[in-house]
Order: C-alpha cells, then sequence, then structure tokens
C-alpha cells in the first residue's frame, strides 16, 4: 500500500494480468503517479507465460501480487475484489492507464454524489509496429439519455479504466461473471443497473484506453463477439419482462443494440443477422416513425425513410466497400499479438 493520507478512503485497484509484459509496468506506474493517497495495487497474474511475472516480483514493495493457472480475466478480477480491502474498486486491464488525478476526481465525484459508480471520459492510444503511437482526443462518455439503464442497453459504452465503484455497488451486481470470456464490461454494468446501482457521470478525461495490431481479439472473433453480446441483451431483456419492466424505453434500447450487432455480422453470418434484424422489429415494430436516441441522425432518417432493414443492408454494404477500399490503398501493418480481452465498437 502507498502513504496513507489522514482520513481518506481507501481504493484498491485490481489488475488482471496474463501475458501482459509491454504494458503492465506503464499500467502499475499510472497507480503509483496518481494524486490520491491512499491507494492499494492488486495485481492477479492469470496463468502468464512471458516476463510477467518477473516483472511483478520487481515491484512486490509496492503492490500485491499472486499467480496462478489461466482461468480468464473475470475469475481474477474476482479474486482481486476479495483480496482488495477498499472502500472504493478501480478495476483496470494491464494494457490500459490511468491519468495521475483520476482516482481523486472519482472519490471526491463518489463522495458528493453517493452514487455507487462513477464514470468520466477516455482517450484511445493506437499502438503501431515501428513503435510509434497516436493518443486520440478524448472520448466524450456523457450518457444518450438520463436513464442508464437504458443507455447501458443500446450500443452507447464505457470502459473500465474510466470507470471507479464503491465495493458493495461490485457485490450488488454480482461480481464479474466467469462465464464471459468478452463484452463483460458491459454485463457487468447492465447487471449494476438492474440491481438499483446509481450512477454518475462527471466530465473530464481520466485514462488510456490501449488498442494495439491490426484488430482485436474480439474483432478477430467477431461472430463470437456478437453471439455473447446478443446473449447479455437477451438476459437483460427476460429479466426486465419477467419483473414487468420492459418499457418502450428499454424495447428501443435493445433495439438500437441489436441492429448495431446486426450491422458487424451482416458478412459474416447471414442467419445471424436476419435474427438480430427481427429482434430489432420485434423489439420496437414502429421504429420507422420512432426517434431512437441511440443512433445517429443520418441513421435515423434513412430508417424513417427506408425502413430498419433497408437502412441496415445499404449500411452494411457501403461499409464493405469502404473497408475494401480502405485496405486497397493503406495494407495493414504486420499484426501484433492482441490482449486478452478488448473491447469492441
Amino acid at each position: 500500500m502507498l502513504a496513507s493520507a489522514a482520513h481518506n478512503p481507501l481504493v484498491s485497484v485490481v489488475i488482471p494480468c496474463y501475458n501482459a509484459e509491454r504494458w503492465i509496468s506503464h499500467a502499475i506506474l499510472s497507480c503509483l503517479e496518481q494524486s490520491y493517497r491512499p491507494i492499494e495495487i492488486i495485481v492477479i497474474d492469470d496463468g502468464s507465460t512471458d516476463r510477467s511475472r518477473d516483472i511483478l516480483a520487481s515491484y512486490s514493495r509496492v503492490i500485491t501480487w499472486e499467480t496462478g493457472p489461466n482461468r480468464g480475466g473475470n475469475v481474477a478480477r474476482n479474486r482481486g475484489l476479495a483480496l482488495a480491502q477498499g472502500t472504493y474498486i478501480q478495476f483496470l486491464d494491464a494494457d490500459d492507464y490511468l491519468l495521475p488525478h483520476k482516482t481523486a476526481l472519482h472519490v471526491a465525484a463518489l463522495e458528493q454524489s453517493g452514487a455507487g459508480v462513477v464514470w468520466s471520459d477516455f482517450q484511445h492510444r493506437y499502438e503501431y509496429p515501428d513503435g510509434t503511437h497516436i493518443l486520440t482526443a478524448p472520448l466524450n462518455r456523457a450518457p444518450p439519455t438520463t436513464d442508464m439503464l437504458a443507455a447501458l442497453l443500446s450500443p452507447w459504452w464505457v470502459v473500465p479504466v474510466a470507470i471507479l465503484w464503491r465495493r458493495e455497488a461490485v457485490v450488488q451486481a454480482g461480481g464479474w461473471d466467469v462465464q464471459l470470456a468478452m463484452v463483460q464490461d458491459k454485463a457487468i454494468l447492465i447487471d449494476a443497473a438492474l440491481a438499483g446501482v446509481t450512477f454518475h457521470y462527471q466530465p473530464g478525461c481520466v485514462g488510456v484506453y490501449r488498442k494495439y495490431g491490426k484488430v482485436t481479439v474480439s474483432t478477430q472473433n467477431q461472430h463470437r463477439h456478437t453471439r455473447t453480446y446478443y446473449r447479455i441483451l437477451q438476459q437483460a431483456a427476460h429479466r426486465l419482462a419477467h419483473a414487468g419492466r420492459l418499457t418502450a424505453t428499454y424495447q428501443q434500447a435493445l433495439a438500437a443494440s441489436y441492429l448495431h450487432l446486426a450491422r458487424k455480422v451482416y458478412d459474416l453470418d447471414r442467419p445471424l443477422f436476419t435474427l438480430l434484424m427481427a429482434e430489432a422489429h420485434a423489439a420496437a415494430p414502429h421504429l420507422r416513425g420512432v426517434q431512437v436516441n441511440y443512433i445517429s441522425a443520418r441513421h435515423r432518417l434513412a430508417h424513417q425513410i427506408f425502413g430498419a432493414v433497408a437502412t441496415d443492408v445499404i449500411v452494411s454494404h457501403r461499409r464493405t466497400l469502404t473497408r475494401q477500399l480502405r485496405a486497397w490503398r493503406n495494407p495493414p501493418p504486420r499484426q501484433l499479438h492482441s490482449h486478452e480481452e478488448a473491447h469492441v465498437t
């Protein structure tokens, strides 16, 4: 644990680590450089086969860490949570990093708002094989609606590096689902919202989400990612329906997500595309005349003119042609090894 500041609540940072020798030092240092105290850093190595454990051992004076067999990132996160002593919990992927003011800003926001979860904006950092990188402008993560469950059921998203939890909010959400290998960050937020956890948006950029190589793991396995995401949405819809809470607002948000997923698999799996389009229509049968807050203005206009199915077929074809043209003009760089649990947007 770092040196304490009197009367401040302890923040526990939980970092799952799997073959992250390139990034883990940066993640740990970003915690050590926080302006807030006290902080404890807990790293759970998930059976790494690279130099990750040697690097963690070099930080033994300032972190708590342990290693074990490879059982998945969510098992590691839950184990870190079990070891954590903090009032507040920061989940941090090993290849992301916090900005120095992040913890102080978020603790103050939780203390003042009384919310269970606070989140803010973040940046993407794209790493290239030649050692160069691009750091994007902050991505505004203000929610598209004041109803956080509706926002989370829609394609809107936020990543763990930009979030801080109260410990009891994580427990209320049920922890991390160990059956999920992807989309788990979305799933735990939906579970929290369904359980009645309150959320607070704090403007400002607080962390950096790293991407590297040509594609992420989830993009390479888009079919599996889409089916996992679809299953998470279906489970949420069933829970809402069972509780008599599946309102038109939530159905609209679900429809927007089904359309979002359908566009991604149009070229990969036509039966799945058809299923998702049918789900979108079933969730919001009057989509043609409804102002859907969770898709772009141009997309809404196209829906009103052409209808949902025709619009998404057009968009899918356009995106395919754009990708092909871009690939022809700019041959992709050599792929790098991707991290275990990347996010697809």
